[in-house]
Order: structure tokens, then C-alpha cells, then sequence
């Protein structure tokens, strides 16, 4: 399982997010949300505010904020590799 965080600057909930993830001890990719072309993907896939999380790359089953709930769904899942 590949997790991204796409963040940006000054962000509470990327970090909050970033935080969990490494408590949590599960891997993950961090990349700038701001960067053009990615702003431009993120943008393209609906989603209007950071962090931008997906799995194994797929924006199907993005999320964007501190989403608790998804958080452990990640987890659980994560756990059983």
C-alpha cells in the first residue's frame, strides 16, 4: 500500500495528518500540493482544500482534511499486509 499526503505550506491538518500517519507507523510520500501540474491534478479530481490523501495513487479513494475515520480505515488495512 502506497499513501501520499499532498500537502502545503502552513497547513494544520496536513501536518495533523503527517503526525498520525508516523504515530500510526505507516509509510508514507509526501508531496507539494502547490507544485502546478499537481494543483492542476488535484484541482481536476474536485478536491478544494489540503491535505490531499490517496492510496496507491488512486484519487477514486481520495480524501482531503483530517479524516479521522479514514485515517483508521488506512490503518486497519495497513495492518493486515
Amino acid at each position: 500500500m502506497k499513501i501520499t499526503v499532498y500537502t502545503k505550506p502552513e497547513c494544520g491538518q496536513c501536518e495533523n495528518v503527517k503526525r498520525w500517519l508516523t504515530w500510526a507507523e505507516i509509510p508514507f510520500e509526501t508531496l507539494d500540493g502547490l507544485e502546478p501540474e499537481t494543483l492542476k491534478t488535484i484541482k481536476g479530481e474536485g478536491f478544494a482544500s489540503f491535505p490531499v490523501v490517496t492510496i496507491d495513487d488512486n484519487f477514486g479513494n481520495a480524501f482531503s482534511g483530517f479524516n479521522y475515520e479514514r485515517l483508521k480505515e488506512i490503518k486497519e488495512q495497513f495492518d493486515k499486509e
